[in-house]
């Protein structure tokens, strides 16, 4: 949830006489939720109980290595990833996560070699099919371009499976140069998703944004917040290069990469002192006042704080659309760094338009 903080340890103690198998599904999705949280150390240690308990628990272990992913370990991660391997892994699933998580952190040589070893295995295994079309300049053999062109049209599949199907199409009719052919499944992928997308009241809550966020509105709580320069905020679009930012900041000693950290509202919570839900409600923020300033300020340099283990003094926070938040960020550390991306919208909306993003994106 946005706001949710997860008392997971008085949540368990309601199922310590639960068979060994059912705690330890407990244990994982509770790991689970806690990491979609940003909160890796409770995630960490709960999932690594789950994997010392059953060294052939697989999906953990995947949990494991995204939690150490995103949160800026990527060695790590990938030692989880060849562990998992290592270990016989036979499941689809398990694999076509192992696979996708390579892709996360761009060894697609890795990612490929996954998808090819378990289609060796199940030749007509769709799911794996279509994230091979998303290994960089891979191209579908004819025999599976043609049972996604097949599937696509069956109106008894899902529409969220048709719809990445008609991106791995988009993808593969792209690399071989039919670019009619990609932009007809690009289309299909994305009108299959379903979204709706209501401009007019989006340019209400921009033009509300921008006339509370006013010079004076600032001066006026100038001496709230935190002087804390730690937090440093990358906005922009997506796909506009906060990625490849936050890797430039963090190959200096100093900075630590949190990756997508987590909204600022999420970070700036707890159970006594919620943020304001500026983009449901952009006047919400003139209800704060300076000792919840104070003290989500202090909630946001814990966790952040949290992740520099090394002794860095700033850590990078890249989750693109905080830049619709950026102005309760200002209010927090009026004296921390934003950096914002800009890239040719030409560009940074077309590869939107490529691009099968998870969760909602209805713009």
């Amino acid at each position: 949830t946005e706001f949710g903080v997860v008392d997971i340890d008085a949540y368990l103690e309601n199922f310590v006489d639960d068979e060994d198998v059912v705690l330890n599904h407990r244990l994982d999705r509770s790991g689970t939720v806690l990491r979609m949280a940003e909160n890796y150390g409770e995630a960490e240690r709960l999932l690594r109980r789950v994997c010392e308990a059953d060294p052939q628990a697989f999906p953990p272990r995947v949990e494991l290595a995204n939690l150490f992913i995103n949160s800026g370990e990527v060695g790590k991660g990938r030692e989880q990833l060849q562990a998992i391997l290592d270990g016989g892994a036979r499941d689809p699933g398990v694999l076509l996560k192992v696979a996708a998580t390579f892709a996360l952190i761009g060894d697609f040589d890795r990612q490929e070699q996954v998808l090819l070893e378990l289609l060796q295995r199940e030749p007509h295994n769709l799911a794996a099919q279509m994230q091979l079309a998303f290994v960089p300049h891979r191209q579908l053999a004819d025999s599976q371009g043609g049972v996604l062109e097949k599937a696509i049209q069956d109106p008894a599949v899902r529409p969220e499976s048709r719809s990445r199907m008609g991106f791995a199409l988009g993808n593969h009719y792209r690399n071989v140069k039919q670019y009619d052919k990609a932009f007809t499944y690009y289309r299909q992928g994305n009108e299959l998703k379903g979204y709706r997308w209501d401009r007019a009241r989006y340019q209400d809550w921009v033009e509300r944004t921008c006339e509370i966020y006013t010079p004076e509105f600032f001066a006026q709580r100038a001496d709230w917040g935190s002087d804390s320069r730690m937090p440093v905020l990358i906005v922009g679009m997506l796909r506009s290069g906060t990625t490849l930012v936050e890797q430039l900041l963090s190959s200096h000693s100093d900075v630590h990469g949190a990756g997508e950290f987590g909204s600022v509202s999420a970070l700036a919570s707890s159970q006594d002192q919620v943020a304001p839900d500026v983009l449901r409600d952009a006047a919400s923020i003139l209800r704060m006042d300076a000792p919840g300033c104070a003290a989500m300020a202090a909630n946001y340099l814990r966790r952040s704080g949290a992740q520099a283990r090394h002794g860095e003094h700033f850590v990078t926070n890249k989750l693109p659309t905080n830049v619709q938040r950026v102005g309760l960020f200002a209010l927090l550390f009026p004296h921390a760094p934003v950096i914002h991306v800009q890239r040719d919208p030409r560009d940074n909306l077309l590869s939107i338009y490529f691009e099968d993003f998870t969760g909602y994106h209805p713009y």
